[in-house]
């Protein structure tokens, strides 16, 4: 930058001044703002939410999922009449545990007296007595149709409620002929909500007529 110097009426030679810049100041980073206490109060209470929802979802299925009561067997067993009464065998069989494994002593037959099946072969003898029991329905046009009867004689759950022995009685009559009785020792647990039966002990009777 030129500058004249002058004193008076008169003036000397131009002076040249540098001009002076102002540094300039750069910006590396800056902090970020800190939270504001309720936003750290409202995410801490979120996860408190969320802690909590897990451990009772941990304690339903540990412990409430496995838990049955005298009540509740009762229905499990009603829902299998129900869908027997409709030749309907899948029921019965979603009720058998993978591990289902039932002993069965026949007698008044001369079938084998006494037998073991796991859940495939059990499965498959109710699906098949079903399939034959509604074409006799059906053919007759629902004059000969089966009826069960069918008794809890008593129920025994362990202290914790996660498992459970039933004896039964019942039978199967179709028109004024009973087929068969049988009694039988259950043992039930609870898994995922739902009652499974882990395997039996039946004695059956088998009748040519009554």
């Amino acid at each position: 930058m030129n500058t004249r110097v002058c004193a008076g009426a008169s003036c000397s030679q131009e002076v040249t001044i540098p001009s002076i810049r102002r540094p300039e100041v750069q910006i590396i980073g800056s902090r970020p703002a800190r939270k504001s206490t309720t936003r750290i109060r409202e995410e801490m209470m979120t996860k408190v939410i969320l802690l909590v929802l897990v451990i009772a979802a941990a304690v339903w299925y540990f412990d409430f999922s496995r838990r049955m009561t005298d009540a509740s067997i009762r229905a499990s067993y009603q829902a299998q009449i129900d869908a027997l009464g409709q030749f309907d065998a899948e029921p019965i069989c979603t009720a058998m545990d993978d591990s289902y494994t039932a002993s069965v002593t026949v007698r008044g037959s001369d079938s084998t007296p006494q037998k073991t099946h796991g859940k495939a072969a059990a499965c498959a003898t109710w699906t098949k007595a079903m399939h034959r029991l509604k074409l006799l329905s059906e053919r007759t046009g629902g004059m000969l149709e089966p009826d069960f009867d069918f008794e809890i004689k008593s129920i025994t759950l362990t202290p914790n409620h996660k498992s459970a022995t039933v004896e039964i009685s019942s039978a199967m009559r179709l028109g004024n002929m009973t087929l068969s009785r049988s009694q039988s020792i259950e043992h039930l647990i609870r898994r995922n909500g739902r009652i499974l039966s882990t395997g039996s002990e039946d004695t059956v009777w088998v009748y040519q007529g009554e």
